[in-house]
């Protein structure tokens, strides 16, 4: 019995309690008040070929009247409202009076608007420039050792087109991408994302890198020299007359290799007299083989008249 009488009294003063709050809340809201409420702002519109140089507020304030409940039913009910101003005839006017540009009346029924900052938003455009500038890849490459690019990697686009204010752009001669570390091998192609500067706008905003990665191993050849441009009534003598040329080649074309590939070239009019020696020029007609040393170094010669 005592347990029963005791839930009860808590039953009958929780009920008081809760019917207390409910009609002081009651008397409490149905007072006018004064309130400041912000909401975010959106632009659309903006008009093309123009660059914005002003700062746009971020927010709108207004301030509002009005019974305590229809205060917090308009608080709850725009808490995640955004505002849209159309900027379409900002450029002819040069600002936006902001009661014209929105239609407050239909975030706050039964609301008076009292206030609303800021009242008007100024704008200043500039006309956009845009050029086309090389792409620079800010690239560092970690290969397995013996491996090597068999060419070197191609960029696609190998430019990009940048938009911006003139002054922005009068020193700018090329774009890079973002600093990357790259571990690569085998073949393949990898997106690379470009840098982003503030209040320059790039297109595309990335690009593509291929490449072909294979293991190179070291060959020697053969090759007897050539020489070029030699007068008519002049002959030459070479000692010796041939190269022993070290180069590098993928694996996988080593077997391919001739030594037609390979020219060992002297050119007469590129001769210096004063010097008993001259160094022969290496041509190789494929760019998948490297050469890279010559044994000798440079051939003796003797020049003489017909």
């Amino acid at each position: 019995m005592k347990r029963r009488r005791k839930r009860a009294i808590i039953f009958q003063m929780g009920l008081s309690l809760t019917l207390s709050l409910f009609f002081w809340l009651s008397i409490v809201l149905s007072h006018e008040y004064t309130h400041l409420i912000s909401l975010p702002i959106k632009y659309t519109n903006y008009p093309s070929h123009e660059i914005l140089v002003t700062t746009l507020p971020k927010n709108i304030e207004v301030t509002l009247t009005g019974k305590g409940f229809d205060l917090l039913k308009s608080i709850l009910s725009n808490a995640k409202d955004t505002v849209i101003i159309d900027l379409t005839d900002a450029l002819k006017n040069g600002f936006i009076k902001t009661e014209n540009s929105i239609d407050l009346d239909k975030f706050f029924k039964e609301l008076s608007i009292l206030n609303v900052f800021p009242d008007s938003i100024f704008l200043k455009f500039e006309k956009e420039y845009q050029k086309k500038v090389p792409i620079y890849p800010n690239l560092n490459y970690a290969l397995k050792e013996g491996y090597q690019f068999v060419t070197p990697p191609r960029f696609f686009p190998d430019s990009v087109t940048i938009k911006g204010l003139e002054s922005d752009l009068d020193n700018i001669y090329f774009w890079e991408t973002q600093p990357l570390s790259l571990n690569l091998e085998g073949s393949g192609i990898l997106e690379l994302p470009l840098k982003i500067k503030e209040n320059i706008g790039i297109f595309p905003n990335s690009i593509m890198m291929q490449y072909d990665i294979q293991k190179f191993i070291q060959g020697l050849i053969v090759i007897p020299i050539e020489v070029e441009s030699l007068p008519l009534n002049k002959t030459i003598r070479l000692y010796p007359n041939n190269l022993s040329v070290r180069f590098i080649a993928p694996l996988n074309y080593y077997s391919k290799i001739e030594y037609s590939h390979f020219k060992g070239i002297i050119d007469y009019n590129k001769i210096d007299h004063r010097f008993a020696y001259v160094v022969p020029e290496i041509k190789v007609d494929t760019n998948l083989v490297k050469a890279f040393y010559t044994i000798p170094r440079g051939v003796r010669y003797i020049v003489r008249n017909l």
